[in-house]
């Protein structure tokens, strides 16, 4: 596939879009300052940020009167980069707008609190500069932790409780032939996009799992489908489907659950039978003093 060259207007359109987007995830915190901050970092000061700046006055925000650009450049210095974005962290900017793929990098390793508009640089889903934890589900019911991730093409699903691991392919694939399918405890995946909101398609489910933790069981006929999204920077929405004619009437659908999100690293759980009674109790005495 060949790619035009954009030019400047179309550029212009494109990073206004992001950044109204960005501030708009924000709102709150404009309602609280008077005066909205844009972090603005890049390498080399020649990259030009000019075309930001242009559009801003456009929409009627004057630098200093009612918005705030504080522009960084490291100078070719790579290693200022870092140090860059933890300044703009400790400025408490709104949104953080990069030229490079450097400084889209600095600025995501410093914080997965505030927006950052990638201006110019190779695309950062492809290159999966956006390859980290997304986010930290905390569970409502249980303190098990959950992260996930995506690339393009993958969506993956770490789960705390016995180091579980899950893979959803979001390329497009459809599921596999019937002669094809086998049972089995996550069944067969596939993941599309519907706007903002990420669906999870699921067959061929082992019939020895449940639908959720309380307990309810299900044929080999189920369907399951799950949809995702992320209204906010600070919480997921999650609903799912379940479809079973050997089992229900009726296709039954969940409320839309909300999970708050964090950034807690994920620990070794497994459930072992544990015969040594004192070790026991002396691992209940530590937990109790955390």
């Amino acid at each position: 596939m060949q790619h035009r060259p954009m030019d400047v207007r179309t550029r212009r359109r494109q990073v206004l879009v992001l950044v109204g987007t960005s501030l708009a995830t924000c709102g709150s915190a404009f309602a609280q300052k008077k005066i909205p901050r844009i972090g603005m970092l890049s390498l080399d000061s020649g990259e030009t940020l000019e075309p930001v700046r242009e559009g801003l006055r456009a929409l009627g925000y004057v630098d200093g009167k009612n918005i705030r650009l504080e522009e960084r450049a490291a100078e070719d210095h790579y290693d200022k980069l870092a140090a860059i974005a933890r300044e703009f962290v400790s400025l408490n900017v709104d949104v953080i707008i990069t030229s490079g793929s450097t400084a889209t990098t600095a600025a995501q390793r410093t914080t997965s609190t505030i927006p950052i508009v990638m201006i110019a640089g190779i695309d950062p889903v492809k290159a999966e500069t956006v390859l980290h934890d997304l986010f930290t589900l905390r569970h409502d019911l249980q303190t098990i932790r959950t992260n996930a991730a995506q690339t393009h093409e993958l969506y993956v699903h770490l789960i705390e409780s016995d180091n579980a691991w899950n893979v959803v392919h979001t390329d497009g694939r459809p599921h596999k032939k019937a002669d094809d399918l086998e049972p089995l405890y996550n069944g067969d995946q596939t993941g599309h996009w519907e706007g903002d909101t990420l669906v999870i398609d699921t067959i061929s489910l082992d019939e020895r799992t449940w639908i959720n933790q309380s307990g309810w069981f299900h044929s080999d006929q189920a369907h399951v489908i799950e949809r995702i999204r992320r209204p906010s920077m600070n919480y997921l929405e999650y609903q799912y489907t379940v479809e079973d004619p050997k089992v229900l009437t009726k296709p039954w659908t969940s409320a839309w659950r909300t999970y708050s999100l964090g950034s807690e690293d994920l620990t070794e759980n497994f459930c072992t039978n544990n015969e040594n009674v004192e070790q026991l109790e002396k691992l209940n005495q530590v937990e109790k003093q955390k």
